[in-house]
Order: structure tokens, then C-alpha cells, then sequence
């Protein structure tokens, strides 16, 4: 089993070498790892958002009760 250590990532050959289930796991353990940090979260959001408008999404909603106006 295969942990994820913030300040010794593993290289892009390595991820390619690991089996499925420890390449999942690891990806697992970093988005953890990475939603602890509020600014990171709110970067995926916003990028998220982004996404949505160029793709002609005129409003998008961004707090849940505005889903029940």
C-alpha cells in the first residue's frame, strides 16, 4: 500500500507503475490531502464555474438555495 507524503510526491513514472487499486488509493489520499486547503478548493470551484459559462451556462448558481427560487 502506497501513502501519499506532501513533501516527496511521486514522478509521473512512478504513478505509471503502480497497480490500479494503489493508483486510486494515492489519488484518493492527495485530493484529501489538497481539500484541506480552503484556497485550493475555492481555485477548482472557480475553475469549475469557468468551465460551465464557456460552455453557455448563462447563471450558475452558486449557493444551494438558489437551486429552489
Amino acid at each position: 500500500m502506497i501513502t501519499y507524503d506532501p513533501n516527496n510526491p511521486l514522478t509521473d513514472n512512478d504513478l505509471k507503475k503502480l497497480s490500479e487499486d494503489d493508483f486510486f488509493s494515492y489519488l484518493d489520499q492527495l485530493a484529501a490531502h489538497k481539500r484541506k486547503d480552503s484556497s485550493v478548493v475555492g481555485k477548482w470551484k472557480e475553475k469549475g464555474r469557468e468551465i460551465l459559462k464557456k460552455n453557455g451556462v448563462k447563471n450558475v448558481k452558486t449557493n444551494r438555495r438558489q437551486w429552489f427560487d
